[in-house]
């Protein structure tokens, strides 16, 4: 309440934190899911491969080329001229939805020197070319690539895993670790803490903490009846 207004109590609540710009995209994929699951089934989802394509054509590698600086516009000039509706996150809700019904046998080993190989890339690329976006813009081939990896991963290591209750404790966890982790960075753990440490220990570090804090108070909400069905 200090210095703030009502109005601007009540516009920075509608407005949200930083990270709750998925749950709006969220809430588009949501709405479309009647036109997406008449996509999935028509003709028992003989069209969905390619409308994968198209998403992958003018959704990812389109936004990739429009995030790597040219000497001039040409090129930007050119993908800008094909803008297909459709092709941003129900493009990954799709595919997911396509993964996980096909049966794709894929090396886990594999799966993490793709994961660790499209970082090193992309980490490359920052540094030599100055490209800042390219790696966290969630269309480009990195993140795609990464996403696709881990989402596999985790279809190979849930299939093979022996105990149920620890997959759908973890899975019931994940919405909770994602609403409240930026409590813990921004108001009790500020990375300043670990300025002692090298960087290259300290973001682990920093990672586990925050994940394992934020993990251990989600379990705890999802004790509590109301919080846990509707907001955790």
């Amino acid at each position: 309440w200090n210095n703030m207004s009502m109005y601007e109590m009540v516009k920075d609540t509608w407005k949200g934190h930083f990270h709750f710009w998925f749950f709006e995209y969220l809430i588009g994929v949501y709405l479309l899911i009647p036109i997406l699951k008449g996509l999935v089934e028509y003709k028992n989802g003989k069209f969905i491969k390619y409308y994968l394509i198209v998403f992958i054509l003018f959704g990812i590698i389109r936004t990739t080329l429009n995030a790597i600086p040219y000497y001039n516009d040409e090129i930007r000039i050119i993908t800008n001229k094909f803008h297909v509706e459709l092709c941003d996150f129900c493009g990954y809700f799709v595919a997911g939805y396509y993964v996980s019904k096909t049966k794709l046998k894929i090396n886990n080993y594999l799966l993490i020197l793709v994961f660790v190989s499209s970082i090193g890339l992309y980490y490359t690329i920052i540094n030599v070319l100055n490209v800042k976006l390219i790696g966290v813009l969630a269309f480009t081939i990195f993140v795609f690539v990464e996403a696709s990896t881990l989402f596999l991963l985790s279809k190979n290591l849930i299939t093979n895993v022996r105990n149920p209750y620890l997959v759908t404790t973890i899975s019931k966890a994940t919405l909770g670790v994602y609403l409240i982790h930026p409590l813990f960075f921004e108001y009790i753990i500020p990375v300043s803490v670990f300025d002692f440490i090298s960087v290259y220990y300290a973001f682990p570090l920093y990672f586990v903490i925050i994940v394992s804090m934020s993990f251990g108070s989600s379990l705890m909400l999802n004790k509590i009846p109301f919080i846990n069905k509707w907001l955790v």
